[in-house]
C-alpha cells in the first residue's frame, strides 16, 4: 500500500489558497492600491470590510501617511478589539488556527498551536496574538 502523505514535504501546511495574490504597498502608490490593501488586510483578518463606525481611521490615515507600514498596520488589526472578539467566539484550538491562517497566511502545525494556546492560557489572547506577530516568519512575510 502506497503512503497518501510523502515523507519529507510539509503538505498542507502551506500558503492558503483562497488568499489570492499578495498585495503590495509601493512608495507613491495611489489612492486605489492603497484601498486595496486596507480591504485586503482586513478581509484577511476579520473575514469581512468592517462598517464605518468600526474601521480603524487612525491606522488608515497613518498608512495614508506613510506612518505606518503595512505590517504595522496588519499588526493594528490584529491588536483590534474586532480581531479579539473575533477569536474569542472560537473555540481555542480553532482561534489558534485562524490567527495563523490570518497573519501568516498559513496552517499551524502541532507545535505551534500548543505553544499559542500555552501563551492564550498563561497570558492571555493578546499576548498570543503578540508572540504570533513578533515572529521571524511574520516579519519575513511583511519585510
Amino acid at each position: 500500500m502506497t503512503t497518501a502523505i510523502k515523507p519529507g514535504t510539509p503538505q498542507g501546511f502551506g500558503r492558503r489558497r483562497s488568499l489570492g495574490a499578495p498585495v503590495e504597498l509601493l512608495p507613491g502608490a495611489n489612492g486605489s492600491d492603497l484601498k486595496a490593501v486596507v480591504d485586503t488586510s482586513y478581509r484577511q483578518l476579520l473575514n469581512r470590510i468592517p462598517l464605518a463606525a468600526e474601521r480603524l481611521r487612525d491606522a488608515e490615515s497613518q498608512l495614508r501617511d506613510g506612518q505606518l507600514n503595512v505590517a504595522d498596520f496588519v499588526a493594528q488589526i490584529a491588536g483590534s478589539e474586532l480581531f479579539v472578539q473575533r477569536l474569542n467566539r472560537m473555540a481555542p484550538l480553532r482561534a489558534a488556527a485562524a490567527a495563523y491562517l490570518a497573519l501568516l497566511g498559513r496552517a499551524a502545525q502541532p507545535a505551534e498551536t500548543s505553544r499559542f494556546l500555552s501563551i492564550r492560557v498563561r497570558s492571555g489572547l493578546r499576548a498570543a496574538i503578540e508572540d504570533l506577530l513578533g515572529s521571524t516568519e511574520y516579519g519575513q512575510s511583511f519585510g
